[in-house]
C-alpha cells in the first residue's frame, strides 16, 4: 500500500494526484482539518482511496495504517510536497523492495544519504514491528529506517526514480502551518531518536 497523509494542503495533494493517478494510493485526511471540505470537493483518481480519520501526527497516522493493514506486501510513504516520476515510479520501487528491503528514490535534496520517502517490504516491517518508531511525532522516521536499513544491509537506493521534494529546505516552497506543526515536534523527536540510538546500540556497534 502507498499512504499519502495530508493536512491543510488540498492543492498539494491534488498535484500529487496528477502525477500518480494510475497508482493505488490511500489519501489519509483528518477530522477537524479546516480544509477538509476542500479535499472532499476534489474528484480524486479512481484508483485512490480516501480515508477520513481522527487527527493524528504524521507518525501516528502511519502506525495506525500499519495496525489496520497488517498483512500488506509492502508499505510506502508518499508526502504531499513531493512529485513522483517517471510514470512507472511505483512499479520500479515495488520490484526493488520485494518483501524484505527498503527501496527509496532520489528526492533531489538528500539523494542516497537519506530515505526521506520509502517503500518497505511487508515482511521486513512486520519483523521490526512498526512503521514509525513509537514516541516520534513527525521527525526522524526516515532517519530511523536509514540507520536500521544500513545496519541490516537492506537499503536499496533507486536513483532513476525521482520524488521531487518541494520543501522550504530546497527553496521550492514557502513555510506553512503544516510545516510549523512538524517543526514544533523537532526537539522532542530528537530526544526520542537519540534515546533509541543509545538503547538499541545503533548504529553498528555490535
Amino acid at each position: 500500500m502507498w499512504l499519502l497523509p495530508s493536512l491543510g494542503r488540498p492543492d498539494r495533494a491534488q498535484r500529487v494526484a496528477e502525477a500518480a493517478r494510475d497508482t493505488k494510493i490511500t489519501l489519509r485526511l483528518h477530522k477537524g482539518d479546516p480544509r477538509l471540505k476542500d479535499y472532499l470537493r476534489i474528484e480524486w483518481p479512481s484508483k485512490w482511496k480516501v480515508v477520513v480519520g481522527p487527527r493524528l501526527s504524521l507518525t501516528e497516522t502511519l502506525n495506525e495504517a500499519f495496525r489496520e493493514n497488517p498483512r500488506e506486501r509492502q508499505y510506502g510513504f508518499l508526502a504531499d510536497d513531493t512529485i513522483p516520476s517517471p510514470s512507472d515510479w511505483s512499479q520500479r520501487l515495488q520490484t526493488v523492495a520485494g518483501r524484505d528491503f527498503v527501496a527509496y528514490p532520489d528526492d533531489g535534496l538528500h539523494g542516497e544519504k537519506l530515505c526521506t520517502h520509502f517503500l518497505i517490504g511487508g515482511d521486513l516491517m512486520r519483523s521490526v514491528g512498526f512503521w514509525c518508531l513509537p514516541g516520534l511525532k513527525h521527525n526522524f522516521l526516515d532517519t530511523v529506517w536509514y540507520v536500521m536499513g544500513s545496519k541490516l544491509g537492506v537499503l536499496r537506493y533507486v536513483p532513476e526514480v525521482k520524488f521531487e521534494h518541494l520543501h522550504p529546505l530546497a527553496g521550492k516552497a514557502e513555510q506553512d502551518e503544516t510545516y510549523k506543526i512538524g517543526q514544533g515536534w523537532y526537539e522532542k523527536d530528537k530526544k526520542v531518536f537519540e534515546r533509541w540510538v543509545t538503547e538499541s546500540g545503533t548504529p553498528g556497534d555490535n
